[in-house]
């Protein structure tokens, strides 16, 4: 299974020569396993993989996709309309989310004249579907996807924001962005449920535990917090995730540290990267 990073951090954007080494792009993670691929939510990052896609030989790209969005804020929704496969005449994008009301009425927003020259997404040369995640999971692409309710603002009615568990061929990945981790118990048992023994935990990891003393509330994780949910999960690797976007290289090397000095042994933990791979 791969895991590619196209997208790492939380809000806004932030390029610049300070975000160099990890990243400014807003979160969007591609993970595949033989002929399944699955997107992870759709901030800026997806822009470059779309151009990835289609600097690829014609006769080799892809005609179908299928993004999963944890939920529908900005950060998370944004890059879509860059998509550049969503332009293309025989494609198929299938659309995922925890409702597929919502999930719809949030595209055709995106396209929406007031903000887009394409005046509705019916205008796209894609075809797009839309569905829902049950709660006791699908398969989608040949792969068993399972879902838990997250502790997060929600983005309108019924669009609550959740984790996925993806898994295929004994090789299971969690992503879990947009978590406030302590804020309500129930939902952190659901979210440790769901990761138990997973390979991969990719987990929201916005603040220091200083800056979230001051900012309960917000729906994010301190690293540290993070850290506490992946050991209880009894996950192998922790991926730090979701950044806050004021973070720049040096402050990101030091939670880094921070994180793996708060860490049992057992745990390993390393930080997304923009374009950067995991391979299990």
């Amino acid at each position: 299974m791969r895991i590619t990073f196209w997208g790492t951090r939380g809000s806004l954007v932030c390029p610049g020569p300070d975000t160099v080494r990890y990243g400014g792009n807003t979160v969007c993670v591609h993970v595949s396993e033989g002929d399944s691929s699955l997107i992870l939510d759709a901030g800026i990052g997806i822009v470059q993989f779309g151009e990835k896609i289609m600097a690829m030989p014609k006769d080799q790209r892809p005609r179908e996709f299928n993004v999963l969005f944890s939920h529908f804020h900005w950060d998370h929704v944004l890059g879509f309309p860059f998509f550049s496969p969503i332009y293309m005449p025989g494609n198929v994008v299938n659309l995922y989310g925890p409702n597929r009301d919502a999930l719809e009425e949030t595209i055709h927003r995106l396209f929406h004249s007031a903000y887009s020259p394409i005046k509705g997404a019916h205008n796209l040369a894609a075809e797009l579907r839309y569905f829902e995640v049950p709660p006791e999971g699908c398969e989608i692409g040949g792969t068993s996807v399972r879902t838990t309710m997250l502790c997060h603002p929600e983005a309108g009615p019924n669009a609550a924001t959740v984790a996925y568990r993806v898994q295929k061929n004994g090789k299971a990945v969690v992503y879990a962005t947009d978590h406030e981790a302590g804020a309500d118990p129930q939902r952190d048992q659901g979210l440790i449920a769901l990761g138990k023994d997973a390979h991969v935990l990719i987990h929201d990891a916005y603040f220091t535990p200083e800056e979230y003393s001051a900012r309960r509330g917000w729906g994010h994780s301190s690293f540290e917090q993070a850290v506490a949910i992946a050991e209880k999960a009894g996950v192998k690797v922790l991926v730090l995730f979701h950044y806050e976007p004021d973070h720049d290289d040096e402050q990101m090397d030091r939670i880094l540290e921070r994180a793996r000095q708060a860490a049992s042994e057992d745990l390993t933990i390393i930080a997304a990267l923009d374009r950067g791979e995991l391979q299990l």
